[in-house]
């Protein structure tokens, strides 16, 4: 295996600076490394090669970022659905080059259907142990029934329908609900709102967003 890195990416957390190797575009001797470094998602590593190709361009300054938590830590197989909320997309302070752009891509998705477009997914196969990716572009082309399609295919596990976790999703789906309806004053333009499951057969826990984290947004 061999991984290229284009740069050293330092970082301050809690008073404390780390140091992070960040890879470019990598080269691979085989699919099951991506597979097991990358979880098969080749528009993680896309997105990360841009941004830092644009880095690079800027040469020696500093760039202040906000650190995330990655919700997908302790899971063995996540699988993942990052969908856009609303029908709009830009706040107050947008340009109107900007606004207009938002408003191009809601009347030509879902999003001006329906209030919300698949803007990325990732989905395991327990048959034949692969993630199927779908990125922000393919969720801008879809259909209405493309999308249920779509949807129904992120709880199709390869075997059976995980119907399992819809109860669940949909106590959760209230509660966000009844968070917003509660929350006058506050518009979130521009949202999303991101399912993650256990995809692994034989993983002993299934992880939920935790909900001390879904309150911090009352």
């Amino acid at each position: 295996m061999w991984i290229n890195f284009c740069a050293l990416i330092r970082i301050r957390v809690g008073g404390e600076n780390l140091t992070l190797d960040c890879a470019s575009k990598p080269v691979f001797q085989s699919v099951e490394v991506v597979s097991k470094y990358y979880q098969q998602n080749p528009w993680a590593i896309q997105c990360q090669t841009s941004y830092l190709a644009k880095m690079r361009l800027l040469g020696q300054q500093k760039h202040r970022f906000l650190l995330l938590e990655n919700l997908t830590y302790h899971y063995r197989c996540p699988c993942v659905l990052d969908l856009k909320m609303g029908t709009r997309h830009y706040g107050d302070d947008a340009s109107e080059n900007k606004r207009k752009r938002q408003t191009k891509k809601c009347l030509e998705s879902t999003s001006s259907k329906l209030g919300v477009r698949m803007n990325g997914m990732q989905v395991l196969s327990q048959v034949t142990d692969t993630y199927t990716c779908y990125d922000k572009y393919y969720g801008r082309s879809l259909t209405v029934q493309g999308l249920i399609k779509v949807i129904e295919r992120f709880f199709h596990n390869g075997v059976n329908f995980r119907t399992d976790l819809i109860e669940c999703l949909i106590e959760k789906l209230n509660t966000i609900r009844q968070i917003l309806l509660e929350s006058n004053g506050y518009r979130f333009y521009s949202s999303s709102l991101l399912v993650i499951y256990e995809g692994h057969a034989y993983a002993n826990q299934v992880h939920f967003i935790n909900e001390s984290f879904l309150f911090l947004c009352k």
